[in-house]
């Protein structure tokens, strides 16, 4: 079976605007959003939608007390707002969650498009077995200048509080680097693929987005069952 994944280098999907979810409707392949998923799983009674809550419950608790004793050391007064949080999810738990999904026979059949991650090469490497590792990929490549200018492009009203307001797009480009750079102790993502002699297609997001979904349709059309990994940059 052949199969394609789609990686990025110092990129953020929403700004590079390849749509790869509509390449996911064109070809009829599965297609696994992140925030689906993980709202699927908190409302799921089987086995691995129980761990999940507990894992949740048990970070929530840890956070919650973590507030209360810095808020005690500034004797600081909390209000009931301050300890609303949101639902945590670690990296160990997007790979139980991910890897229970492509169980799927519709996934393993045609294939997947994969929204958010894997995000590093610990993800790829706890993530994929034998029968779901890529045999092609794409990476999609990215100046930090060409991100940075993309998301000033975007409306002030829409950006303001979100992920492309200018500090906020330097703490995560520095964020994706270390991640990536080896710095950590770990290679860079693509080089899970490169590593296997697996195929790998380079696109330049500074190309217009009609000719890279062009490139990318005939690297498609190449192969008859394949897998996309695809960020959305509000889950980096």
């Amino acid at each position: 079976m052949d199969r394609l994944c789609q990686v990025k280098a110092n990129s953020q999907h929403c700004i590079i605007y390849i749509n790869f979810f509509s390449i996911a409707d064109k070809y009829s392949i599965g297609l696994i959003k992140i925030k689906e998923t993980l709202d699927e799983a908190i409302s799921d009674k089987n086995n691995l939608g129980e761990e999940l809550k507990k894992e949740i419950e048990d970070i929530k608790a840890k956070q919650i007390e973590e507030i209360k004793e810095a808020a005690k050391k500034k004797k600081k007064k909390l209000k009931e707002e301050d300890l609303l949080i949101a639902p945590k999810f670690t990296e160990d738990m997007l790979i139980k969650l991910y890897a229970h999904k492509l169980k799927g026979q519709t996934y393993r059949n045609k294939g997947f498009v994969l929204d958010a991650f894997p995000r590093t090469f610990t993800n790829a490497s706890g993530l994929f077995k034998e029968e779901t590792v890529p045999n092609k990929v794409i990476l999609i490549e990215a100046e930090d200048e060409l991100l940075n200018a993309r998301a000033k492009a975007i409306p002030e009203e829409k950006r303001k509080g979100t992920h492309y307001e200018p500090k906020e797009m330097k703490r995560r480009l520095a964020e994706y680097k270390q991640r990536h750079d080896g710095s950590q102790g770990f290679p860079p993502l693509i080089a899970f693929f490169e590593e296997r002699g697996i195929e790998v297609l380079k696109i330049n997001a500074a190309t217009p987005e009609e000719e890279n979904l062009s490139a990318i349709q005939q690297y498609i059309e190449k192969v008859k069952q394949f897998i996309i990994i695809g960020w959305r940059s509000d889950f980096i």
